[in-house]
């Protein structure tokens, strides 16, 4: 009778064990399942406020794409090819810039537009963003100091790019000449019309300097001591889809800054709960750390080859193609730098974790053994 009650009683005891031991581990499920979660998440979200809500990152990160991609370069060449088909008889600044060669309008960017300039028109931009990002304006407005282009324009610099333009010209031919000097003497104030822009011939290179200046000065006249820029319409975009945008940013901001807490205190719950030995640490914690490094690592390269595509579509969906170019290449130069880190994080928890889980195979092998 007492060894029947004695069996009873340990095969309740046991049952009770077996029922907290498959709650532990189901506890343990879902914090491990919680820990990989906030893994990812922390990655993402310290890659991308690392970089977005830094300012001085942002600008650099921007500036040095916009610089590599030659891109000031590429859209002055290709404003000058698309103006006004007229522009190519008159001998204007647009038809000029056509004619040079890729050096010389790598040149002319230096001249026009230094590293400094292209600098301080991103940085006002990227404060303006950020400054958005943390208010309550429905719209995103900001405003670019063109005075410095217009010093250069009136100044040396515009002198020099002149010059070269003027070098990068054929000679004119001696009945290019005849006619061209034939105009002058009609009405020196008239544009010149001429099949092709050519450089003219002694004595006459000063007075196409003086054309040349003209149209430079007209050009110069043409542009604004500032510009006002408005990515974001006030009453365009649903306060709705605004709250969004800036929900999100917050979270990635708050999560970036503060993740580690939480991936740390659900380390720190699996480890009293779970890890009593080797074994249980790199069942509980080393394979947690490799799912998550292999999921970060996905992420990473979906989001180069996918996501940056879909969102490349749906940012330049209604700008010009110069626009177009402008905003992919900003958009490559952030998200590289955003992406590539979050890729090397992703390796080192592969590698931990890939470390810790051929830590316990080894030891299953060697217990079997």
């Amino acid at each position: 009778m007492k060894s029947e009650q004695s069996a009873h009683r340990e095969n309740k005891r046991s049952t009770k064990n077996r029922q907290t031991n498959c709650l532990t581990i189901g506890f343990l499920v879902i914090l491990s399942l919680l820990f990989i979660l906030s893994n990812i998440l922390l990655v993402f979200s310290f890659n991308i406020q690392r970089v977005v809500f830094n300012p001085e990152t942002l600008t650099q990160s921007i500036n040095d794409r916009l610089m590599s991609d030659h891109m000031i370069e590429k859209s002055l060449f290709t404003t000058a090819q698309n103006s006004d088909k007229v522009s190519t008889q008159t001998l204007d600044i647009g038809s000029l810039i056509t004619t040079m060669s890729p050096e010389n309008r790598a040149i002319v960017q230096q001249l026009l537009f230094p590293e400094t300039f292209l600098y301080g028109l991103v940085s006002t931009s990227v404060d303006a963003f950020l400054l958005w990002a943390d208010s309550d304006m429905q719209g995103l407005q900001f405003t670019w100091d063109m005075t410095p282009l217009k010093n250069r324009l009136a100044g040396e610099e515009g002198q020099e790019v002149l010059k070269i333009a003027a070098r990068s010209l054929p000679d004119c031919t001696p009945e290019e000449m005849n006619d061209i000097i034939t105009q002058m003497m009609a009405d020196p104030s008239a544009p010149i019309n001429s099949d092709r822009l050519c450089r003219f011939a002694e004595p006459y290179k000063d007075q196409q300097m003086q054309i040349f200046t003209t149209a430079l000065n007209a050009v110069n006249g043409g542009i604004s001591p500032s510009y006002t820029v408005t990515p974001i319409q006030e009453g365009v975009s649903s306060a709705g889809s605004t709250r969004l945008i800036r929900g999100i940013l917050g979270f990635i901001q708050f999560y970036g800054r503060w993740g580690w807490v939480v991936s740390l205190s659900l380390l720190s719950l699996i480890l009293i709960i779970g890890v009593r030995s080797l074994d249980t640490l790199s069942g509980w914690v080393g394979i947690p750390l490799l799912l998550s490094g292999i999921l970060v690592l996905t992420s990473a390269v979906i989001s180069r080859m996918w996501i940056f595509n879909r969102l490349n579509a749906i940012l330049t969906t209604n700008l010009s193609p110069i626009s177009a170019d402008l905003s992919n290449s900003i958009l490559k130069g952030v998200s590289g730098d955003i992406l590539l880190p979050m890729m090397f994080h992703g390796i080192i928890l592969l590698v931990i974790g890939g470390v810790s889980f051929v830590i316990l195979v080894i030891r299953k092998i060697m217990k079997a053994k």
